[in-house]
């Protein structure tokens, strides 16, 4: 009889390029869109801030979190490049999620 440890849930990080500088991004497929720090979109070049004014949901269903806008941005992974148009948020458990729209675009 072989016992196993239990597995718990472990978050997905990889190593992203954003528009040339390297974020680690954060997997989130119970994300519905993608998300980024305003922190973390100011420490790197971006077009133009799409302002836009409503409100975001987590997933606990409850808990609603102010957006500042949105900024599209260039994701290379492997060498991969996809355009994301993420939402900009105060603060964030990740500096970069990418939620369901990227995994969707990409065949993820």
């Amino acid at each position: 009889h072989t016992s196993f440890p239990q597995s718990h849930p472990s978050l997905i990080i990889i190593g992203t390029i954003v528009n040339g500088t390297l974020i680690y991004a954060m997997l989130d497929t119970g994300a519905t869109t993608s998300l980024i720090s305003q922190t973390e979109l100011d420490l790197i070049t971006h077009p133009p801030i799409q302002q836009i004014q409503t409100t975001a949901v987590l997933g606990d269903g409850k808990t609603k979190i102010i957006v500042n806008g949105a900024v599209e941005l260039t994701i290379t992974i492997n060498d991969i490049a996809t355009i994301i148009t993420a939402l900009i948020v105060d603060s964030l458990g990740a500096n970069l999620i990418l939620g369901m729209d990227w995994c969707k675009s990409n065949n993820v």
